[in-house]
């Protein structure tokens, strides 16, 4: 496919954590249930869950400077000379955040893992248009936190803004398990005490030639753990509907406040 001049795009995420009445569809978000934690019915993200499998959040009460100052500093970050990200700890088997450069992570069924597949099996894809950001909890679980150099205000930023998304991680829990009609609306909540999640920001540069043949920005992948809380910056994600099509998630932005796309993983 053609992709020339795609403008940059930058997402953030915390992924792999163990409105009243009716959901609302906002305008071009291809059916994605908008819902305001202020009044959400856990019947209707159980349907929402089960019939498209996303959903985005509104009215959650994140500080929105925490956002800001999270979204500020990683866009700052990834703007630096590329001989400086990389002297910023790497992403490898030895440390499972860090920085991730440009082409290096590609998702199974990509160039790299042409050689284990069948001839016919369709077309690889080439290693995906994108670099990466991320840490990990200071909990015991996962080692111990590393930061790239001079990065005081991004590491103020993000902790808070990890925290914030714990803390908005336990609420969504608590939902979901009333969804499902527990006994106890703590119950997933239970299994994020000593969680491996990571926050990672994702920068998607700017292209101004035509990607190769097979060639995306991020392959097509779904998430593990339990849910990923993300926010967007503009339009680009997709999602695999029921009806087996790939349909454009805008970004959604309401009057009072910014919004995240909720994923549930694979656990």
């Amino acid at each position: 496919a053609m992709a020339s001049r795609l403008p940059p795009f930058l997402a953030i995420c915390l992924a792999g954590l163990a409105a009243g009445g009716e959901p609302t569809c906002a305008e071009g978000t291809a059916g994605v249930p908008v819902m305001s934690l202020a009044s959400v019915d856990p019947a209707e993200i159980d349907r929402a869950l089960r019939e498209v499998g996303f959903l985005a959040i509104v009215d959650h009460g994140v500080d929105e400077r925490v956002i800001d100052a999270a979204w500020r500093t990683a866009a700052e970050w990834f703007s630096r000379p590329r001989e400086e990200k990389a002297r910023a700890p790497l992403l490898g088997p030895d440390y499972p955040y860090g920085y991730s450069p440009l082409h290096s992570e590609a998702h199974p069924g990509s160039e790299d893992d042409a050689r284990a597949r069948a001839p016919g099996d369709g077309p690889p894809t080439l290693a995906d248009e994108k670099e990466m950001l991320c840490i990990g909890p200071e909990n015991g679980v996962a080692p111990a936190r590393r930061w790239p150099e001079q990065s005081d205000e991004l590491r103020v930023a993000w902790l808070a803004y990890f925290d914030a998304m714990v803390a908005l991680s336990d609420r969504i829990l608590e939902l979901f398990a009333r969804a499902l009609r527990l006994d106890d609306d703590g119950w997933f909540s239970h299994f994020n005490r000593r969680h491996a999640s990571a926050l990672r920001a994702i920068n998607y540069p700017a292209l101004d030639a035509d990607l190769a043949p097979g060639q995306l920005r991020s392959s097509a992948h779904t998430d593990y753990g339990a849910l990923t809380i993300l926010r967007v910056g503009g339009p680009g994600l997709q999602i695999f509907n029921r009806a087996g099509a790939w349909v454009d998630v805008p970004s959604i932005e309401p009057h009072n406040g910014s919004a995240f796309v909720i994923n549930p993983g694979d656990l």
